[in-house]
């Protein structure tokens, strides 16, 4: 997930040296991946937040892990709610996180709010429409109402399947929220926050 990071960046031309001293939140941490790429990118200090207990003890611990508890600060906090002044951070990444809040236009803005005006918001949300999302939403609210998640979870790893592939499905069936955008709507929080230079 680190080289994914930087292969990212790389091919969208967000020059890997600029990181360098920064400021960086990640809201949404989970377990840490992106906290642990931007403090390896050389950012001054790197912040993460995730609702879930759980998750943020992960993250601790793969930065303690890797001996990044010094530039690294993670903490239980919302997107909805980010614990940090207006302007703190010089980037900010939330990745796979606001569409599964009951308020994403609201993460939006509070991502935004803490980003300094000259910083850059790297921004990952599901898109709308597709075969896969019907298919998706039918068994979300089918079978996944009858069949609990851990059982659910079980079935797959006797079956076989990978764990980071059951991961990412079965977390988009049994989340409580999964809302989807079109680019549009993406781009008119974009242009209506004053972002310039976007890229998909």
């Amino acid at each position: 997930s680190v080289n994914l990071f930087y292969a990212r960046h790389k091919r969208w031309g967000i020059d890997i040296g600029w990181f360098k001293d920064k400021v960086c939140l990640d809201a949404g941490c989970g377990g840490g991946r992106f906290v642990v790429a931007l403090a390896k990118l050389g950012a001054g200090k790197v912040y993460g937040i995730d609702i879930s207990e759980e998750a943020v003890m992960r993250a601790k611990e793969r930065t303690r892990e890797r001996r990044l508890e010094e530039i690294t600060d993670i903490q239980i906090a919302s997107v909805l709610e980010l614990p940090f002044p207006n302007h703190t951070f010089d980037y900010v990444l939330s990745s796979g996180v606001i569409h599964h809040t009951p308020n994403p236009k609201r993460g939006f803005d509070e991502l935004v709010r803490v980003l300094k005006p000259d910083g850059i918001l790297f921004l990952s949300v599901y898109g709308r429409g597709g075969f896969l999302w019907f298919l998706n939403d039918f068994f979300r609210h089918t079978i996944c109402k009858i069949v609990p998640f851990f059982v659910m979870s079980k079935i797959w790893a006797l079956a076989g399947i990978p764990s980071n592939k059951r991961y990412v499905i079965l977390d988009n069936l049994y989340v409580p929220y999964c809302f989807r955008f079109t680019e549009a709507e993406i781009r008119g929080w974009l242009n209506s926050a004053g972002f310039s230079r976007v890229r998909r």
